[in-house]
Protein backbone atom coordinates (compact mmCIF):
# COMPACT_ATOMS: atom_id res chain seq x y z
CA UNK A 1 0.00 0.00 0.00
CA UNK A 2 1.26 3.46 -0.82
CA UNK A 3 0.95 6.46 1.46
CA UNK A 4 -1.46 8.02 -1.03
CA UNK A 5 -3.65 4.89 -0.85
CA UNK A 6 -3.56 4.97 2.95
CA UNK A 7 -4.43 8.67 3.04
CA UNK A 8 -7.32 8.20 0.61
CA UNK A 9 -8.79 5.33 2.65
CA UNK A 10 -8.33 7.26 5.91
CA UNK A 11 -9.95 10.38 4.45
CA UNK A 12 -12.88 8.41 3.06
CA UNK A 13 -13.62 6.06 5.96
CA UNK A 14 -12.06 7.31 9.19
CA UNK A 15 -11.93 11.11 8.95
CA UNK A 16 -15.71 11.52 8.50
CA UNK A 17 -16.30 9.74 11.82
CA UNK A 18 -13.73 12.01 13.48
CA UNK A 19 -15.37 15.12 12.05
CA UNK A 20 -18.75 13.94 13.31
CA UNK A 21 -17.31 13.34 16.79
CA UNK A 22 -15.59 16.74 16.84
CA UNK A 23 -18.91 18.49 16.19
CA UNK A 24 -17.21 21.55 14.74
CA UNK A 25 -14.41 21.79 17.32
CA UNK A 26 -11.18 20.71 15.61
CA UNK A 27 -9.40 18.11 17.75
CA UNK A 28 -5.89 17.52 16.42
CA UNK A 29 -5.09 15.03 19.20
CA UNK A 30 -8.01 12.83 18.18
CA UNK A 31 -6.82 12.95 14.57
CA UNK A 32 -3.24 12.08 15.56
CA UNK A 33 -4.37 9.09 17.60
CA UNK A 34 -6.65 7.86 14.81
CA UNK A 35 -3.85 8.10 12.19
CA UNK A 36 -1.40 6.40 14.53
CA UNK A 37 -3.79 3.53 15.29
CA UNK A 38 -4.68 3.19 11.61
CA UNK A 39 -1.05 2.97 10.46
CA UNK A 40 -0.23 0.64 13.35
CA UNK A 41 -2.99 -1.70 12.19
CA UNK A 42 -1.74 -1.53 8.59
CA UNK A 43 1.74 -2.49 9.75
CA UNK A 44 0.55 -5.32 12.00
CA UNK A 45 -1.63 -6.67 9.16
CA UNK A 46 1.38 -6.66 6.83
CA UNK A 47 -0.10 -4.04 4.49
CA UNK A 48 2.81 -1.64 5.00
CA UNK A 49 6.44 -2.13 6.02
CA UNK A 50 7.92 -1.09 9.32
CA UNK A 51 9.85 1.66 7.51
CA UNK A 52 6.61 3.02 6.05
CA UNK A 53 5.01 2.91 9.49
CA UNK A 54 7.89 4.83 11.03
CA UNK A 55 8.29 7.38 8.20
CA UNK A 56 4.72 8.37 7.41
CA UNK A 57 3.80 11.75 8.82
CA UNK A 58 0.28 12.97 9.34
CA UNK A 59 -1.69 13.62 6.17
CA UNK A 60 -2.43 17.26 5.36
CA UNK A 61 -6.10 16.51 5.99
CA UNK A 62 -5.30 16.31 9.68
CA UNK A 63 -4.49 19.99 9.83
CA UNK A 64 -6.58 21.33 6.97
CA UNK A 65 -10.09 19.95 7.50
CA UNK A 66 -12.14 21.96 9.95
Amino acid sequence: MTKDDARAWFNEWILPAILKREQGDKNINLRIVAWSEYTDALWKDGKITHNQYMDWSLPNSMEMVV
